[in-house]
């Protein structure tokens, strides 16, 4: 099977709760994902400058210049987290690269589902708020239990990243030590109480477009600060095991590989996302009324959650 692990991978996994995988996604769905990141940049840059926020659109800017451009002028009010505006088939695609789903079968066994925790990740220089500190994925899975929520996330950068352009770190074993206390923030970031819980020394993981970092739900990892001169593009998802358990937990993924069903179409997972008809409406509506309740900055940077 094309990505399936090796039994050293798998060691090395189940060791450290992570492992680097080189050059598995390939550069057609990393350009359709650049490609949709492109749109709603240019989406977001023409409505900030027909309201007058924005001086000029910034669009002879090159992919990792023009959004840092447009936030240097209209800074984030918030972190920013990309997710409903990413029902698109580029995203969807990503969970069918062959390198990552060999990669969750190897772990989490043959019969597959998208998770539907995922994220577009925009990282512009020299803005600390928008850094998450350190956290388990755990955190934001619905009533994570250690019996039955077993999730791989797989973090996917569109550019080369580094220390210095905000590339993840990671407490390798730190999945071993269970869901550790945590506190959330005004924004509803939700991150460790005490860095004191490390169990090893972090380990920044610089990686290559092609790259993927996969890890444990339980790993402790953050992103760095941005200092360099250009935009950090990623963007994460997560897989899950094909189980009753998280159909019913997270009803906003879909089937990717089952012994006995097709895949669900991206059609059915879009719907699944409809603000008025879909399992993710009750979920997007409370989000939307949180929103309202926002300045019309703030309420235009939660809109794409």
């Amino acid at each position: 099977m094309v990505g399936t692990l090796t039994a050293e991978q798998i060691e090395s996994y189940e060791r450290n709760g992570l492992l680097i995988l080189e050059n598995v996604v390939s550069q057609e769905a990393r350009d359709g994902v650049a490609e949709l990141f492109r749109r709603i940049v240019d989406e977001y840059a023409r409505e900030l400058f027909d309201s007058g926020e924005l001086s000029r659109l910034y669009d002879e800017l090159p992919f990792e210049w023009r959004w840092a451009a447009i936030r240097a002028e209209v800074p984030a009010s918030r972190p920013i987290v990309w997710r409903r505006i990413l029902i698109d088939p580029a995203v969807y695609r990503l969970w069918f690269e062959p390198g990552l789903l060999g990669a969750a079968q190897s772990i989490l066994g043959p019969e597959i589902r998208a998770y539907h925790l995922f994220n577009g990740r925009p990282r512009e220089p020299h803005d600390p708020s928008q850094t998450i500190d350190w956290h388990q994925d755990a955190f934001n899975c619905d009533d994570w239990n250690a019996e039955d929520s077993r999730i791989l996330t797989c973090w996917i950068p569109l550019v080369p990243v580094d220390a210095e352009s905000g590339c993840l770190a990671v407490v390798p074993g730190s999945h071993r030590q269970g869901v550790l206390p945590k506190h959330t923030d005004e924004f509803g970031i939700t991150t460790i109480r005490d860095a004191a819980e490390f169990t090893a020394e972090p380990l920044s993981v610089p990686l290559r477009p092609g790259d993927a970092l996969i890890f444990n739900e339980l790993v402790l990892h953050r992103s760095l600060d941005n200092v360099s001169d250009r935009v950090r593009w990623s963007v994460d998802i997560r897989f899950s095991a094909n189980e009753p358990a998280h159909q019913t937990k997270a009803p906003g993924g879909f089937r990717v590989r089952a012994d006995h069903e097709p895949p669900e179409t991206f059609a059915e997972w879009a719907a699944k996302w409809d603000r008025k008809t879909g399992v993710m409406r009750r979920h997007l509506r409370r989000l939307d009324l949180y929103a309202s309740t926002l300045s019309p900055q703030e309420r235009r940077d939660v809109r794409s959650y």
